[in-house]
This record gives C-alpha cells, sequence and structure tokens, in this order.
C-alpha cells in the first residue's frame, strides 16, 4: 500500500470529521439564535395545533383577512384559518388542496367575497412574488404540491426548516431595523383610535380562528376607511390591467374547488360570504362602482349545485347608526364580539337554508 495514498485518506477522514463537528456546532449555534430572536410568529405553534387535531376539523377558513370574522364556535363547527393578508382566488384554490390532502374530514370552506376580491390577484400586485409564495407555503403544513406551486420558494423554505440562517437574518434585520422599530412602537401606543374588546377566548382558540381583540373608536372608521379604499382601488386597478379576464378565471377557479369538494371523500360545500362592512368603507362612491359586476359573478357562483352564496355587508348599519361601534376592528374587519355575532347570524341563514 501507498504511505502517501493512507496519509491522504486519514487527513481527509480527520477533516470530513472535524467539518462536520463543526457544521453541527454552527447548526446548533444558528436554531439557539433563531429561539433567542424576538418574533411574535405563531406560525409553527399554530401548525403543531393543526396537525395535532386535523381529523376532527370539519370547516376551514381562506382567503383575505375577511376571515378573520368567521367564528367557528359560533357556527357550530370545529374550523382552521388559513388566510393570509390580501389573500387572492388562486392562492385559495392552492391552499385549499393543501389542506385537504391533511384535513380529510373538512366539509365547508368559507371564503370572504368583499366587493373587489374577485378582481384582484397577487401575481400582478405584489412587490416579491418569490417572497409572497415563500409566505404562502410557510404558513402551510408541508405538503409535495409546493414545488409544483413555486419550486424556488419551496426549496427556500425547507432550507429554513433545516437550516434556518435565511429567517435569522430576516429576524435580525428586522430587529435592528431601527425605522421598523420606531413605526411598530408608534403604532402600539397610539391608543387614540383601538380599545381592547372584551373576551374570554382561549389560546387554542385565537391561533386557529386570528381573532381580532380590539375595536376602533367610531371617530376614525371614516379616516381609516377612505385609506383602505385607495389601497383597494390601487390592487383593483393594477390587476385587472394586467388581465381584463381576471375576474371570470376567478369565478372558474371557485366552481373548479366547488366541484373537487362534491366529489371528496366527505362532501363538502364552498360558502361564500359578503362579510359585514361598514357603511364608510361600503358605501363610498369607488366601493360602489364595483357592485354591479361583483353581484353578477356571485350570482353566477351562485347557479353552481355546491356553492351558496350569503351577503351580510350591511349587517351593523342599523346597531351602528347612533355613531356607536361595537363590532368593527377597523374600517373593515370584524373585532371577535362583531365575528361572533355575525356567525351565528350566517348559522341561522345556513340552517333555514337547507331546510
Amino acid at each position: 500500500m501507498n504511505p502517501s495514498s493512507t496519509l491522504n485518506f486519514r487527513y481527509f477522514a480527520l477533516f470530513f470529521l472535524r467539518a462536520t463537528l463543526v457544521f453541527v456546532l454552527i447548526f446548533s449555534a444558528v436554531n439557539g439564535m433563531l429561539c433567542l430572536l424576538p418574533s411574535d410568529d405563531r406560525v409553527m405553534d399554530k401548525l403543531s395545533l393543526f396537525n395535532e387535531e386535523k381529523d376532527g376539523f370539519t370547516a376551514l377558513a381562506l382567503g383575505s383577512s375577511h376571515s378573520v370574522g368567521f367564528h367557528f364556535p359560533s357556527l357550530g363547527v370545529k374550523g382552521v384559518n388559513f388566510h393570509d393578508g390580501s389573500g387572492d382566488i388562486e392562492e385559495v384554490v392552492f391552499k385549499a388542496g393543501v389542506i385537504l390532502e391533511h384535513a380529510v374530514n373538512i366539509n365547508t370552506i368559507f371564503v370572504p367575497v368583499s366587493p373587489g376580491s374577485l378582481h384582484i390577484s397577487q401575481r400582478y400586485i405584489a412587490n416579491d412574488m418569490l417572497s409572497r409564495r415563500f409566505l404562502i407555503i410557510k404558513n402551510l403544513p408541508l405538503s409535495h404540491e409546493f414545488f409544483s406551486y413555486d419550486p424556488m420558494a419551496s426549496i427556500r423554505l425547507w432550507a429554513s426548516r433545516i437550516i434556518p440562517v435565511i429567517e435569522v437574518k430576516q429576524r435580525l434585520i428586522s430587529w435592528l431595523d431601527l425605522s421598523n422599530f420606531v413605526s411598530k412602537q408608534v403604532m402600539e401606543n397610539d391608543k387614540s383610535c383601538l380599545v381592547p374588546v372584551s373576551a374570554d377566548v382561549k389560546e387554542d382558540e385565537l391561533l386557529l380562528g386570528v381573532y381580532r381583540l380590539k375595536k376602533m373608536v367610531p371617530s376614525c372608521l371614516a379616516e381609516y376607511a377612505d385609506s383602505t379604499v385607495v389601497s383597494h382601488k390601487l390592487s383593483v386597478e393594477s390587476s385587472v390591467m394586467s388581465d381584463a379576464k381576471l375576474p371570470i378565471r376567478n369565478v372558474e377557479r371557485l366552481l373548479v374547488l366547488a366541484d373537487r369538494l362534491r366529489l371528496g371523500k366527505v362532501e363538502g360545500r364552498l360558502v361564500l360570504v359578503v362579510p359585514p362592512l361598514t357603511r364608510e368603507y361600503y358605501q363610498d362612491d369607488r366601493i360602489q362602482l364595483w357592485i354591479p359586476e361583483h353581484q353578477e359573478l356571485l350570482d353566477l357562483l351562485a347557479e353552481h349545485s355546491n356553492i351558496d352564496v350569503y351577503d351580510f355587508h350591511d349587517l351593523f348599519y342599523g346597531e351602528m347608526e347612533d355613531g356607536s361601534n361595537d363590532y368593527f376592528y377597523d374600517d373593515d374587519h370584524l373585532a371577535l364580539p362583531g365575528a361572533i355575532k355575525f356567525s351565528k347570524a350566517l348559522k341561522k341563514a345556513m340552517n333555514e337554508r337547507v331546510r
């Protein structure tokens, strides 16, 4: 045997062992840093809870942040909310497929369809589509469908789960970003518009339902509504300008989802709901321009045998006529008390339709 070959083998073996040890130490350090870094991200807690109880879920809420209005206990179901902020219909269909793989007993999917929601696509309004899709799959239980949805986002997710260097970097940047810190502090310290609501809610219920525990002072509603309308108008115009056929494409996507529910292991239904909205938001002239076409699209969807459509946009108009607000977190999202009362009204309407 060549002595030099033996020495080379020993050298490389020793090098490999040392490299492995260094890798393990770095991996442990990175994970330790990840645990120590400040974060309000409760995604993993929610996913763990979902995985533990997945066979017990019968209802799912998807779509935009308006889905915080579906209060599962008041609906009489065991449900989970997997919405993402500004979630579009394409994301709804993708996420439904992933969730239904895991929670096979889900028989009802609730999707909010506020005016303009059928005219928006993240493909055309997201600043960074890779980051958007990474956010989507990060908030879901693991699935092989991630690779076909977005290979790069999927690789990034697996890398962050195994060696979370990217996530550590993001948290460090966020933590060290003084302007971001200051803006968060300003929001947290601004008590003038948001006040707490009284609620006795378990932590598990909050994780699975994503409910809002504050409500807006009535005097702030008009200003916030104007800002929200401007933002939504920009999203709708940018999306439709990029794809004039987007609304009908979204209708077709929802029809496909309804068919999948009808033919699934547990025959289910797709429930589309215009959620309660404030007068300040819904009656804005810019929103009213969308209503006729939006209603036509909902009427088209309602013709499907497996889709139910409800409109509760004015549910709280009467009770807020005196200038009070006991139900809204802001101009177009429900606080927990509003979600409870709305969900009870929706349950009653659903029961009456079945008779």
